[in-house]
C-alpha cells in the first residue's frame, strides 16, 4: 500500500514574479500519494521522469568508489543519485563482471572502482546503466478555480520553476529530484510572496564609521574571509558572491580604483603580500580557503587577513565545521561559537570591523546535522558583541517558498552553490549596505 501524506498549505499571495498573478488567501488541501497530487478535491497526475539508458567504456581502477572517483561515469557523475540504482551491468570482453567481487559502483556519485584483486584492474570494462534528469513543476489556480500543472523543463542539475500561465495564481512547486517514483510532502515547496530571498540583515549601525571612512574616499580594504565558498566555488565561473560585489563597488564608485586580490590554494601556508591601496582605492581580497572550517581559518588569520590592516571583514564559516568525522561534526558548536568571537576580537583590535555570515545549505548525506546550531550560534555572537549580521542561513531555508527545493541551487551536489546561490550571498550583502553608502 502506497504511503499517503496529508498536509495543508496556508497560502497568503503569491509570487509577484509570476506574470499576471494575484492574491489568493484560501487554505489548499494536498495530498500526495505515488505520483498524483490531490488538491482541493482535484488528482492531479505528475508525469514521471524519463528514464534513460547510458552506455560507457572506460579502464577499471582499484579503489572504493566515492565523489572522489576512481572512475567517474558519463553524464552521472557529480550528479547526485542521478544514477539508477541497481541498473549498472559491467562486461569484460562481453562477459558479466560480478558487482562486489570485480567491481564496486557508488551509485550517489556515479563513479566505479575495483576490489585490489578485481580480474579487470587496468582493463577496459563495458559499462550499462539508466538515470533520469531532475525536474521543477508548479501548481496554479487557473480563472476557473481549478488547479493545474505546469510541467517544468528537465534538467541534469539545476530544474528551473516554469512561468505561471497569464491569470493563473502559483500555489506550490513540486520537486522531482533524481529517481523521484513517489511523492511526499518533502516534494512540495509551499509558495509565499512575503518572503524575501536574500539574507536579512541585522547591526547595519555598526558599520557606520567604517562605510563613512569609505565614501569619504580614503583608501579601504574590504576582506572576504571563508572556504571554497568564499574562494571560487560557483557554476558558471566568474560568478561568485565576491566578484559581483567588486563589480557592485565598481559601479557605485566609477571613478575609484578597484584593486582585487585572491589567495592562492597553492600558496595557502604562505602570507600574502599586503594589499596597500592609495587613497580613492578600494582593496578587495578574496581570503577563502577551500576545506576550512572556522578552526582552521582562526589559525591563518594573520598571514591571510590581518596583514591587509582591513577596514571591513566579511566572516563566512560553517559548511565544512558540519562535515561528518565519524559520528560527530568536524567541529561543534561550542568551539564554532568560540571561533566567531575570536575572529571579531582579532580583527577589531587591528582597527578593522568584521561582518558575520551565515553560510548557506549543504547535501544532507554529508552533513552532521548543525547547520541550524552554527546559524544560531553565529546570530548570537553577533548580538552579544554588537557586530553586523547577514543571515543568508534564512533565505536558505525560505527557498521552499519561492518554489525551489536547497539542492537545485546546490547543482544537487555536495555543498558549492551555484550562481543562483551566489547571486543570494551577493544580494544579502548588497541590502545590507546599500542604504548605508547612498550619497
Amino acid at each position: 500500500m502506497k504511503k499517503s501524506i496529508l498536509f495543508t498549505l496556508f497560502l497568503l499571495s503569491a509570487l509577484p514574479v509570476m506574470a499576471g498573478n494575484q492574491t489568493d488567501s484560501s487554505n489548499v488541501k494536498v495530498l500526495a500519494t505515488g505520483m498524483n497530487v490531490i488538491a482541493d478535491g482535484q488528482t492531479l497526475a505528475v508525469q514521471p521522469l524519463e528514464v534513460f539508458p547510458q552506455t560507457d567504456e572506460a579502464v577499471l581502477v582499484a579503489g572504493k568508489p566515492n565523489w572522489q572517483g576512481p572512475v567517474y561515469l558519463s553524464n552521472v557523475a557529480w550528479r547526485y543519485r542521478a544514477m539508477t540504482k541497481g541498473s549498472l551491468k559491467v562486461r569484460l570482453d562481453g562477459k558479466p563482471l560480478k558487482e562486489g567481487t570485480d567491481y564496486l559502483i557508488d551509485y550517489e556519485w556515479g563513479t566505479v572502482g575495483s576490489p585490489s584483486n578485481g580480474i579487470a584492474i587496468g582493463k577496459k570494462v563495458g559499462l550499462e546503466f539508466t538515470y533520469t534528469q531532475t525536474r521543477l513543476d508548479l501548481a496554479v489556480r487557473n480563472q476557473s478555480g481549478e488547479v493545474e500543472i505546469v510541467k517544468g523543463e528537465p534538467a541534469m542539475a539545476t530544474p528551473m520553476l516554469p512561468q505561471a500561465p497569464e491569470g493563473t495564481i502559483p500555489l506550490f512547486s513540486i520537486y522531482l529530484p533524481h529517481n523521484t517514483t513517489a511523492l511526499s510532502e518533502k516534494n512540495i515547496n509551499i509558495m509565499d510572496s512575503t518572503s524575501i530571498s536574500f539574507g536579512p540583515a541585522v547591526g547595519t549601525e555598526f558599520l557606520k564609521a567604517k562605510l563613512d571612512q569609505l565614501k569619504s574616499g580614503h583608501s579601504f580594504t574590504i576582506v572576504f574571509f571563508g572556504d571554497s565558498i568564499t574562494a571560487w566555488q560557483t557554476t558558471p565561473p566568474g560568478k561568485e558572491f565576491v566578484a559581483r560585489f567588486a563589480d557592485w563597488i565598481q559601479g557605485k564608485y566609477p571613478d575609484r580604483k578597484i584593486i582585487c586580490q585572491r589567495l592562492d590554494p597553492a600558496k595557502n601556508e604562505d602570507a600574502m603580500i599586503p594589499v596597500k591601496p592609495a587613497k580613492n582605492e578600494i582593496a578587495i581580497v578574496m581570503a577563502g580557503l577551500g576545506g576550512d572550517t572556522s578552526s582552521m581559518g582562526l589559525k591563518r588569520m594573520e598571514k591571510h587577513v590581518l596583514i591587509h590592516h582591513p577596514d571591513l571583514v566579511f566572516i563566512m564559516f560553517g559548511v565544512n565545521d558540519d562535515n561528518r568525522y565519524g559520528n560527530v561534526p568536524y567541529v561543534s558548536p561550542d568551539q564554532y561559537e568560540k571561533n566567531l568571537i575570536m575572529m571579531v576580537k582579532k580583527i577589531r583590535e587591528k582597527g578593522g570591523e568584521p561582518v558575520i555570515m551565515t553560510t548557506s545549505m549543504k547535501n544532507p548525506s554529508w552533513s552532521s546535522g548543525i547547520l541550524p546550531e552554527l546559524a544560531r550560534r553565529a546570530r548570537r555572537v553577533a548580538e552579544k558583541n554588537k557586530v553586523c549580521l547577514i543571515d543568508h542561513y534564512k533565505a536558505w531555508e525560505a527557498l521552499p517558498k519561492h518554489g525551489y527545493h536547497y539542492m537545485i541551487l546546490l547543482d544537487s551536489c555536495i555543498n558549492h552553490p551555484n550562481s543562483m546561490g551566489h547571486e543570494m550571498f551577493f544580494n544579502g550583502i548588497e541590502m545590507a549596505l546599500q542604504k548605508s553608502l547612498e550619497p
